[in-house]
């Protein structure tokens, strides 16, 4: 058996041979491992260190990156630019999959949120093999592999860590099975200096050690047309990317290619996962020549290593004589072992023989460290190390402290895994795994995090030491060091992951919803496909390839997941691939289940006072439409169904849960319930009593239709002339309930208010009926009417089925401008989007203008016992003015007024109206409108128009509420979140509410006269909706495309250009924006390749000529098609500026270059917005000429105007250039 590392063999499981010496002793050891210690012995021995005096990092793996949540187009554009100014350059790698695992040397193995476990065994193996196949033969006769230990010394000496990606077939599926298992260096971490190395500096790394690094591609070094092409390829190939062509593209266009030791192709397979883009800017002191000299040597070196370690080299298990039976380290095959213990196992808890098998593999080495969990799953580690926040000589431990304790203010779910470490021959030590439960956290935390804080990294591990002694070495590092290698990845860090949809077709939809298809059937996850489809902006073309593919898979996945074969493993998502490729076969063979597409897509239930006239009934309509009968319980309320019970049946819970899910389709049949009806069937009169009280109940669950029968009224036979008119009219509004419209010329529109009440939305609309009628006689300019009808419907007045009488009345008109009175907070938005998607509607927001959405944070909590948490944060998208006002008019309501019983008269209405408020926790301004879009969209919506903005205070100006009121507010949002911590539903009468109401009446009262006079006058707001509400009606008129609305039609300017002008015309005006715009930044505003680098200065400077809230789409299309592309001179004439925007004034030719007549800006001020404030709009800068008049903003005007040439573009809603023809 070739090179060997262990003196030792292991047997694999289930197969024989006769047992060596050293077996007996493996097996002695593995089962002194197992034994359990006694209770005393445990206790001692898991005691934790108190106090907790130092920490170290132990292992950490990136955050998550800042960008992720911007656009993919703003992104790209912006890497563009920064490579066009020779800022930077791209690097491309390959996106593999498999499973994070982090090492720091020796057997010092973590997987993301745990240690010692199978990923971390078969990690290890694989590492180990590794370094064997790459330096066989290159040391020591190839007997022992001490470049494993050279490496680990060298981790060990620089406090790295190395994340690697497991990729094998025998942890759990992925988009493809591997063709070999293996692993890949992906990152390179430097504990010390809390920061990552960059692609070079891995690579450096990788080669050092013969280590597998991923390709690389380099792009912009040569020029910014490869990024372009680059881009320009993705695009053509994101529908049909696998990893031979891809790789063969990028080597083509890139300007540098670096290669892998590990081919994807022949390693992984040809499902390729995707491609992450990095801008990488240029160091201090580092040209293009520098880096492109770096870039070549590591691709020759590259080159030089897979000629000595070719792809085809085989490992060590692949040389084994075939019938071997025995297995050490290095022969063995992952693959093998798992096959014979029986594959992969995911439970927590109970025998997982592959990994015992591994961990026995490992341990014939010699002794291994011993790893035994604190059963304490509830450590509060940010407490346990609140007091070394202060600490001044330890830098580290003080950095981490400080880390956990802005993580404990988020109250996000988070835990902290204690294990003790027990290594043979050195003193134990105890490692907290930190595992951070959802990725909103990390946002939060970032959002939080001042410059220079230690990241929330992922994979984070790090060890604790309770000693006086200095167990744990000190570091020297200058702090302002760690802080400026930290904050190092935040500055310029542009990151895209660019999937690819083969890969994407697997994993997110056959692979992730395997649990939707088995408990809510293949009809729900075909709503999802095309949801799905529609968020990535797939092709109608491959649309229709996938659909039908995927809603095969969904009947082949729910057969087997209903049907149990004990001689094969359950379908699930560690093994789906199995499945997924038997499925493929018969698919291509055109032997897999097609969907056959039910004749009635909804669910009906059939209640009667005995249960006979009930089924009977159901077999009766079941025949009529084409449906299936069973009696009521979950697993039968289906689309296709028609359930039947008696009123007296009970109802369980699981049963009450599933009604509530088929809410928007379900229809419900009350039969018998007449008198006539109950006096033959119920002869009791206490019974009859009982079942209309029941009924009561059910006609109280959500649905889309409640009808009434009479017993007569159901047919002996289906037959028309059998059928009563009453039958028939029933047939109908089920079917209503079904019909879904989606023609492009019938879609409606559905308008909704997200905000608080009070806020103005009934006074809008109820005082506008008129109005309201008026938009159905409004004329385009073209002379077409509106041929709309426009409904209000008052949630007050409806009631709990408010959705529900919505969704009836948009289908019996999907044309109708819908206008729902109703708060619409953030978690009725998907049912908003069901709706739209149901009646082939557009949803339309109305929020408040940018006086109202100003983010809020509030420091501190409060629970209801009085106990105070000073050091909690949390942000709200609302101003506190906006607030008071809203709580000012709700007060003014009178007494028993209202219909939603929200009025003076409340016992609680100032505390509900923070209730109200909460709802938006975590939600800043800045993402109000992109959070409404996107929970619309998850509901199914197409797509969001820009929502109606209305102007709400008369100033945007926070400091106008006085201090004792703004006090009582946030002691409110304090006092409201302690209620939601404990999950405690406040009421009126606890003694904190009740407190707290009195305070705030107090104060609104105390300064009514001010809040009064807070607001714009209504009728200003009332204008301002119905003029953009009959602009968005022309819209929908104009038959918009949704793939190509526009936004806005522009002349784009060169950002260099107008960056040029500031640096070249600095009068000391000019000079003193500058300073005051270069405050609280680090970078002082250096210029990189003639352009501000700074991120307020605007990335694509542009003179907006028309917009698409002032003209539909068939106006903007006629006014300005015709010029896309065209050039036309402008002037600049001055320079405006206040502290929170600046802007270029100019003046447009008449004519452009080639002399068509030109468009004028619709803009009073015709400018360019040039920078502008944290929290300030670019559309400020229309303010300045009059603040300029008041003396509140500065104006330059050039002695000579200077002329540029712009590019006339159509602007799509993602703020991108767009053409259209």
């Amino acid at each position: 058996m070739p090179n060997q590392l262990f003196g030792m063999s292991v047997a694999i499981p289930g197969k024989k041979r006769p047992r060596t010496e050293s077996d007996s002793k493996g097996l002695q050891n593995s089962e002194k491992r197992d034994k359990p210690a006694t209770a005393t012995s445990v206790q001692r021995s898991m005691d934790l260190p108190h106090p907790i005096r130092k920490m170290r990092l132990e292992a950490i793996f990136h955050p998550k990156f800042e960008n992720e949540n911007r656009s993919d187009m703003a992104v790209r554009r912006e890497m563009t630019e920064r490579v066009t100014e020779q800022q930077g350059y791209l690097e491309v790698t390959l996106k593999h999959s498999g499973s994070l695992v982090l090492w720091s040397g020796y057997t010092r193995f973590y997987s993301k949120n745990s240690i010692d476990n199978q990923y971390t065994y078969a990690a290890e193996i694989l590492v180990r093999s590794h370094m064997e196949r790459a330096w066989r033969g290159e040391h020591n006769g190839g007997k022992k592999n001490n470049q494993f230990d050279d490496c680990s010394q060298f981790l060990k000496e620089n406090r790295l860590t190395l994340s690697f990606e497991v990729v094998t077939a025998v942890l759990g599926d992925h988009g493809d099975r591997p063709r070999k298992d293996f692993v890949m260096l992906t990152a390179v971490a430097d504990r010390s200096r809390e920061c990552f190395y960059s692609t070079a500096e891995v690579i450096q790394i990788a080669q050092r050690f013969r280590l597998p690094h991923n390709d690389t591609w380099i792009f912009g070094i040569s020029s910014a047309e490869s990024v372009r092409r680059l881009f320009a390829w993705y695009d053509a190939s994101r529908e049909t990317g696998k990893a031979r062509d891809t790789v063969e593209a990028l080597s083509d266009a890139a300007d540098i290619t670096v290669p892998s030791m590990y081919q994807h192709e022949e390693f992984q397979g040809d499902i390729l996962e995707g491609i992450i883009i990095r801008y990488v800017p240029y160091k201090e002191n580092q040209d293009i020549d520098t880096t492109k000299r770096l870039m070549d040597r590591l691709s020759s070196e590259a080159i030089t290593i897979l000629e000595k370690v070719p792809s085809d080299l085989p490992f060590s298990f692949e040389l084994e004589p075939e019938g071997e039976e025995t297995s050490s380290l290095f022969g063995a095959s992952l693959r093998q072992l798992s096959k014979a213990c029986g594959g992969f196992s995911t439970s927590d808890s109970g025998e997982n023989k592959f990994q015992d098998t591994l961990h026995q593999i490992l341990s014939s080495n010699g002794p291994r460290s011993k790893f035994l969990k604190h059963p304490d799953k509830s450590v509060d580690l940010p407490t346990m190390t609140k007091h070394l926040t202060t600490m001044s000589g330890d830098i580290e431990t003080r950095r981490i402290a400080c880390m956990l304790q802005r993580v404990g203010s988020l109250n996000k779910p988070v835990s902290y895994v204690l294990v003790k470490e027990e290594c043979p021959g050195e003193k134990s030590r105890w490692l907290c795994i930190i595992h951070v439960h959802n990725d909103e956290t990390f946002r939060q935390y970032h959002f939080k995090r001042n410059r220079g804080d230690m990241n929330l990294f992922r994979g984070f591990c790090i060890e604790i030491n309770g000693t006086k002694t200095n167990d744990l070495v000190i570091e020297h590092t200058r702090e302002d060091h760690i802080q400026q290698a930290s904050d190092r990845r935040t500055e310029n860090f542009l990151m895209l992951k660019m999937k690819f949809l083969p890969y994407m077709t697997r994993t997110f939809l056959c692979r992730n919803n395997l649990r939707m298809i088995e408990k809510e059937g293949p009809p729900k996850f075909y709503r999802l496909i095309e949801s799905m489809l529609n968020k990535w902006g797939i092709s109608a073309e491959s649309k229709n390839k996938l659909i039908p593919f995927l809603q095969s898979w969904a009947l082949f996945a729910h057969s087997v997941l209903t049907t149990a074969k004990k001689d094969r493993n359950r379908l699930s998502q560690s093994n789906y691939l199995d499945y997924l490729e038997e499925f493929s076969r018969l698919y291509k063979e055109g032997k897999a289940p097609k969907p056959i597409k039910p004749n009635y897509e909804g669910t009906v239930i059939i209640v009667a006072p005995a249960q006979d006239d009930a089924e009977r009934a159901a077999f009766v309509i079941a025949q009529k439409l084409e449906m299936k009968a069973a009696p009521v319980a979950p697993d039968s309320l289906l689309p296709g169904n028609i359930c039947f019970c008696s009123i007296l049946n009970a109802v369980n819970k699981h049963t009450k849960k599933r009604i509530g899910q088929m809410s928007d389709t379900l229809s419900i049949i009350f039969l018998g319930f007449n008198k006539e009806d109950l006096n033959i069937r119920v002869t009791e009169e206490r019974d009859r009593g009982k079942v209309l009280g029941f009924s009561k109940s059910w006609r109280n669950y959500d649905c889309a239709e409640r009808i009434d029968l009479r017993l007569k009224d159901i047919p002996d036979s289906t037959e028309e002339d059998n059928c009563s008119e009453e039958f028939k009219s029933c047939i109908r509004q089920l079917k209503s309930v079904v019909e879904r419209d989606t023609d492009e010329n019938s879609r409606g529109m559905l308008v909704f208010f997200p905000g608080l009440p009070g806020c103005g939305k009934s006074t809008i609309v109820n005082s506008a009926d008129e109005n309201l009628g008026k938009l159905q006689g409004l004329h385009s300019e073209g002379g077409a009417t509106f041929s709309r009808k426009v409904y209000v419907l008052e949630g007050d007045a409806v009631g709990k089925s408010f959705w529900s009488q919505l969704r009836k009345m948009r289908r019996a008109d999907s044309r109708c401008v819908m206008v729902a009175d109703k708060n619409a907070p953030p978690n009725s938005l998907k049912l908003i989007g069901l709706n739209c998607y149901d009646t082939n509607g557009v949803p339309i927001a109305v929020i408040p203008d940018n006086s109202a959405l100003q983010t809020t944070h509030i420091k501190g909590t409060m629970f209801p016992d009085g106990e105070r948490v000073p050091d909690t944060t949390h942000f709200y998208p609302f101003s506190l003015s906006y607030l008071a006002v809203c709580m000012y008019r709700v007060l003014q309501r009178p007494p028993k007024s209202h219909r939603g019983k929200l009025d003076q008269s409340t016992p609680n209405a100032c505390m509900i109206l923070i209730l109200f408020f909460s709802l938006y926790r975590s939600i800043s301004a800045e993402a109000f409108s992109e959070n409404i879009d996107t929970k619309v969209a998850s509901g199914g919506a197409i797509i969001s128009l820009r929502p109606i903005v209305l102007p709400f205070l008369r100033s945007a100006k926070e400091f106008f509420l006085p201090d004792d009121l703004r006090s009582e507010l946030v002691t409110a949002i304090q006092l409201q979140r302690g209620y939601d911590l404990r999950k405690k539903k406040p009421k009126a009468t606890d003694k904190a509410i009740s407190k707290m109401e009195k305070l705030l009446r107090e104060s609104i009262e105390k300064h009514r006269r001010l809040l009064s006079q807070l607001a714009v006058d209504p009728a200003d707001c009332e204008r301002s909706f119905f003029e953009q509400l009959a602009h968005r009606v022309r819209t929908l008129d104009s038959g918009f495309n949704v793939e190509q609305f526009l936004k806005l039609a522009s002349i784009d300017l060169e950002k260099k250009q107008i960056h040029q002008i500031l640096t070249e015309n600095s009068s000391s005006c000019m000079v003193d924006f500058l300073k005051m715009a270069s405050k609280g930044s680090a970078d002082d505003y250096a210029i990189q390749g003639g352009c501000y680098t700074d991120s307020q200065f605007v990335t694509r400077p542009h003179i907006t000529l028309i917009h698409h809230n002032d003209f539909d789409q068939a106006q903007m299309m006629e006014k300005f098609s015709h010029l896309q592309g065209c050039s036309v001179n402008v002037s600049i004439k001055s320079f405006l500026w206040n502290e929170q925007v600046a802007a270029l004034a100019v003046d447009v030719a008449k004519t452009t270059v080639d002399g068509q007549q030109m468009l004028c800006s619709n803009n009073t001020f015709v400018h360019v917005t040039v920078w502008f404030a944290v929290g300030a709009k670019a559309f400020f800068a229309n303010e300045l000429p009059d603040l300029v008049n008041k003396n509140k903003a500065h104006r330059v005007d050039f002695a000579v105007p200077i002329t540029l040439q712009g590019k006339l573009t159509f602007w799509g809603m993602t703020n991108t250039p767009i053409v259209v023809c």
